[in-house]
């Protein structure tokens, strides 16, 4: 081979790999600009609520291979913070939709007749019946005893209140004008029922009045040993006037 052919042929190899060199540098900017927009489209779309779709065209991208040229470097960087943001915004549709139906099934509505603790003490303090409204015929015609009827100067907001056995347990049944009245005015005064003792007999020792009360529609009952005495009658009134 003549040195002019050599020459000649390796002008020409060099133009080539020139060309080519044009040709992925150019081509590069595209792609990357391609892979940008889509990412700015998902996110846009996840911002607008469409998180199932937008992940599952992520999973079919995430099949393809994709290279990364060293001279792909800086937009390499952008793209993987657009990703980090993508990821982002797809866990946070995630929690948004989580938190709309949680705490609808962690704590559903309590029915009417749920016994709902007031406080940690479900045996010492509870409310029931919301809706419900009593009399105190209900309870006599159940079976519960009046054997006294008390000043109300001291109850705030009460109507009447009333005291009586059943079952051989003492209830003391406090009326108010609603259930929210009951609970307010009504707990207050439970409070302080609840905190008074009385000597036992012995002497020695003494033991509280009451051990517990019951919210129930627009009362408050106070039970001799716990919320469960109180309970009792409550259902024992609703099944005698029942139809």
């Amino acid at each position: 081979m003549s040195p002019r052919t050599y020459q000649t042929n390796a002008r020409r190899a060099s133009a080539n790999a020139t060309v080519g060199t044009h040709r992925d540098a150019s081509a590069a900017p595209h792609t990357r600009h391609r892979r940008f927009a889509s990412l700015v489209t998902y996110i846009t779309r996840i911002l607008q609520g469409n998180c199932e779709p937008v992940a599952l065209e992520i999973q079919k991208q995430g099949a393809r291979p994709h290279s990364t040229p060293a001279h792909t470097a800086p937009a390499f960087a952008l793209a993987t913070l657009a990703a980090v943001i993508l990821a982002l915004a797809i866990s946070a549709c995630g929690s948004d939709s989580d938190s709309e139906t949680g705490p609808d099934d962690a704590n559903p509505p309590a029915a009417e007749t749920d016994i709902v603790p007031i406080g940690n003490a479900p045996d010492l303090r509870a409310k029931t019946r919301p809706n419900a409204t009593f009399t105190y015929d209900h309870f006599v015609q159940a079976g519960w005893k009046q054997y006294q009827v008390y000043d109300i100067d001291t109850l705030p907001d009460a109507i009447a209140a009333r005291y009586g056995f059943f079952q051989q347990r003492d209830v003391e049944i406090r009326q108010y004008p609603d259930h929210e009245t009951a609970l307010s005015s009504g707990t207050a005064s439970a409070e302080e029922a609840l905190s008074r003792r009385v000597h036992d007999g012995s002497g020695f020792a003494s033991r509280r009045v009451y051990g517990g009360y019951l919210v129930a529609g627009n009362l408050v009952m106070l039970c001799e040993f716990q919320v469960s005495d109180c309970i009792a009658l409550i259902e024992a009134a609703e099944a005698n006037n029942t139809p």
